[in-house]
């Protein structure tokens, strides 16, 4: 055994390290995002604060037709439907004069 004389400098020790290789996996991390948003979502349905945006989304929109727009529509379909109709009654009129410039033009 070799006898110890005290040291003025203190020499260091050699430094441990605990390292561990990093291997990231893009699939696995996706997978574990997609897994915490749905249990997050689960959760929150639970305690029924969520609610899904489709639920219902038809029958709220329909009745968002105000009845302004309801008496619009009723309206127009109104002024359509007499507009045809004088149309009508003109061309019914003067179908005789339509039918002698026809027979004009077919003799003539």
């Amino acid at each position: 055994m070799a006898l110890k004389l005290p040291h003025f400098i203190k020499i260091p020790e050699h430094n441990r390290f605990d390292y561990k290789p990093i291997y990231y996996d893009k699939r696995k991390e996706e997978l574990e995002t997609k897994i915490n948003r749905f249990k997050e979502i689960k959760e929150l349905s639970d305690k029924h604060e969520f609610k899904p945006e489709i639920k219902g989304k038809f029958r709220t929109h329909t009745k968002l037709i105000t009845k302004k727009q309801k008496q619009a529509a009723n309206l127009r379909l109104a002024v359509i439907i007499i507009f045809t109709a004088i149309i009508m009654y003109l061309i019914i009129q003067k179908a005789d004069i339509i039918n002698k410039m026809l027979n004009v033009l077919i003799s003539g």
